[in-house]
């Protein structure tokens, strides 16, 4: 299956790692700069136990490839269909609401 990742954060990046570790191929993609050049150069921007050693592994296969999420990249993985699954693993949007007692409060 072809998947992609949005965010190479803990969660995305530990994501698309395991779903590339068991066959899969994945694209994963990071609107940081400096994370993302990281991670192409075989860095490793975070630290989570084995991950370092199953990102080298999988991008050594082939399996897991590292990109940018600007508005191009993604019309252009939509227009070849590359992803079978496309997984967002940033939040998008935070906004503010009123509390049930009229306070404000914050909500994801």
């Amino acid at each position: 299956m072809k998947i992609s990742i949005i965010g190479a954060g803990y969660v995305g990046l530990t994501t698309a790692a395991c779903f590339a570790q068991i066959g899969h191929e994945v694209f994963c993609g990071e609107s940081d700069a400096a994370k993302l050049h990281t991670l192409q150069t075989g860095g490793m921007p975070l630290f989570e136990p084995h991950l370092e050693q199953i990102v080298q592994k999988t991008r050594q296969t082939g399996r897991l490839t590292f990109g940018c999420t600007g508005t191009r990249s993604l019309s252009v993985w939509a227009h070849h269909r590359w992803e079978t699954v496309m997984r967002t693993c940033r939040p998008l949007r935070k906004w503010r609401e009123p509390s049930p007692n009229g306070q404000k409060g914050t909500g994801l």
